[in-house]
């Protein structure tokens, strides 16, 4: 981070927040460190005319909504609020990821635009920041958390002005800028987690059982790969169904490669793919595992996603992937390579505390050509 001064930064931040917000203002927070920090600076700046709540979308991992309105008390005091029915009826009949992002964003803002019509507030401030921008612009996927750049003129929809003290940081930056502020390290250095949550990770129609299952699996796979030092670490489900490529078998001299039926966002160069998914199993992993990826992917191109198989069982409607990456900047990454042994201890809790899993894949895939989530 060659000449960024967090300390310098947020003095200036604090001071033009105070210049620019005129009344009370509302933040929502998710426990994240972008949500987190925009709304210190705020509070710093506002003091009590500053109104933090935590939105529960339904899409949550367990018990998230009390969890992070428990950690903020004394920071922000957000108050929770339960919309979860209503965000999960406007998204259950969608399968497009654009769809189901931008629906989401529309609830999103909605519930905000009812909240800050109530208590009589014009200023919305919220932690968007650089690499938002740039998917959502870039047409790679849509942010929640990004309107005047898509050209969505808030204050004549949603009746609020936004303010983003954060839009020209970078993930590193906004972490060194936490913890300058003195914000607890569990939030600091807390990984990302989608504002549309569990919803981009349920491929396809989000069903209740689906969500139950990427739910389920998330807790194993957080404390599985907890202690692995990588900078974000996922799972998403997705139907079961596929058939046997043995061209791209023969491609990267493989056992088995199947073409999945579930589909999943990529990027190549600035641009969003909607495409394949491809699972291997029968491979030397590690050790194979990039030159695999590589042989697959350019043996097909329409391939954004190659995952190998790490345990399968007789049950099970649902197939569950698990992802974890390394990156500094959330603009590229790269997978990080957990032993068999631990892919297969993570695969038994699954099956143990998800019914509905029947397989259980792991990532091999870098960004690009995958985007880090799986929509």
């Amino acid at each position: 981070m060659p000449g960024f001064d967090p300390l310098a930064f947020g003095e200036l931040a604090v001071k033009r927040i105070k210049e620019r917000v005129e009344g009370e203002a509302l933040a929502a927070v998710s426990g994240g460190v972008d949500s987190t920090t925009a709304a210190v600076l705020a509070k710093r700046a506002l003091g009590d005319r500053l109104h933090a709540v935590v939105i529960d979308t339904g899409f949550l991992r367990e018990g998230e909504a009390q969890l992070v309105a428990s950690s903020l008390r004394s920071l922000l005091d957000p108050e929770i609020l339960d919309r979860s029915d209503r965000f999960f009826e406007a998204v259950r009949d969608l399968s497009d990821p654009e769809e189901k992002r931008k629906k989401f964003r529309e609830v999103f803002y909605s519930v905000l635009s009812e909240e800050a019509r109530e208590r009589g507030v014009k200023w919305l401030i919220q932690g968007t920041i650089a690499p938002d921008v740039i998917e959502t612009v870039g047409g790679i996927k849509t942010q929640h958390n990004v309107l005047e750049q898509a050209g969505v003129r808030s204050l004549e929809r949603f009746g609020f002005r936004v303010l983003e003290p954060l839009v020209d940081l970078y993930k590193d930056q906004v972490r060194a800028l936490a913890r300058s502020l003195g914000i607890p390290k569990e939030i600091s250095e807390r990984q990302p987690f989608p504002g549309p949550g569990l919803l981009v990770r349920c491929l396809g129609r989000c069903g209740p059982e689906k969500l139950s299952t990427v739910r389920a699996v998330t807790s194993v796979v957080e404390e599985v790969f907890g202690g692995l030092g990588c900078s974000q670490y996922l799972a998403a489900a997705f139907e079961e169904g596929g058939f046997r490529r043995p061209d791209l078998e023969r491609a990267a001299e493989v056992e088995e490669v199947r073409e999945l039926s579930a589909r999943a966002t990529g990027v190549k160069g600035d641009q969003r793919r909607f495409g394949l998914m491809l699972a291997v199993s029968g491979i030397d992993y590690p050790d194979r595992a990039a030159e695999v990826r590589r042989s697959l992917i350019r043996a097909e191109p329409r391939a954004v996603r190659v995952l190998v198989e790490v345990e399968r069982r007789s049950s099970g409607e649902f197939g569950v992937a698990a992802r974890a990456v390394t990156t500094e900047d959330f603009m590229t990454a790269s997978p990080c390579l957990p032993s068999m042994e631990i892919l297969k201890e993570a695969a038994k809790l699954a099956f143990s505390s998800a019914p509905k899993c029947g397989t259980f894949y792991y990532d091999l895939t870098p960004k690009p050509p995958a985007t880090i989530e799986f929509e």
